[in-house]
């Protein structure tokens, strides 16, 4: 009974802080009113203003990528600990609201360590502004073609202020 009541609990608050990050970062402020998580299976619904479900395969790629982004972000908030996160294309399929969102609401509070992946379209000199007081180290990895390999470099490459440089071995 401890048990189930302890899931019940978390379960709920992680779905209820999965609801407000998604809010927090979509520029669709009515598209999904609450995330449900089961406490049994832990499959995750969707409802809209009306409480009727919304299937997740409705929804675009964008959209799936704010889901996911959101239930990590809840799972994170509900643990109340400092867990360092890795974001791969973090803007990828994000529109340029969507973008702003994660960048201004998400990036900075995400965890105390947040590493991103990003690719030169992602982080670049319309989002970096936004995100460099948030930004301890940087580094581009660069494809040399006619060396068939690729260099780390520290800095962006589009930052005149810290030009990248070439990391010594």
């Amino acid at each position: 009974n401890f048990k189930e009541k302890v899931i019940r609990k978390n379960i709920q608050k992680i779905g209820d802080t999965a609801t407000e990050c998604f809010s927090i970062i979509s520029r669709k402020k009515d598209l999904i009113s609450s995330i449900k998580i089961d406490e049994i299976d832990f499959t995750v619904s969707l409802l809209n203003a009306s409480n009727q479900n919304i299937l997740v395969e409705h929804l675009s790629a964008g959209e799936r990528q704010l889901l996911a982004t959101s239930i990590l972000w809840g799972f994170a908030k509900a643990a109340e600990g400092n867990f360092p996160t890795v974001i791969d294309t973090p803007l990828g399929r994000l529109d340029s609201i969507n973008r702003t969102n994660i960048v201004e609401n998400y990036f900075p509070g995400a965890s105390h360590q947040v590493i991103l992946l990003s690719t030169d379209e992602e982080i670049n000199e319309k989002y970096y502004p936004k995100m460099q007081n948030f930004i301890g180290r940087e580094y581009t990895i660069k494809n040399l073609s006619e060396e068939k390999t690729s260099m780390i470099f520290e800095g962006y490459e589009f930052n005149e202020k810290v030009p990248i440089k070439e990391l010594s071995a």
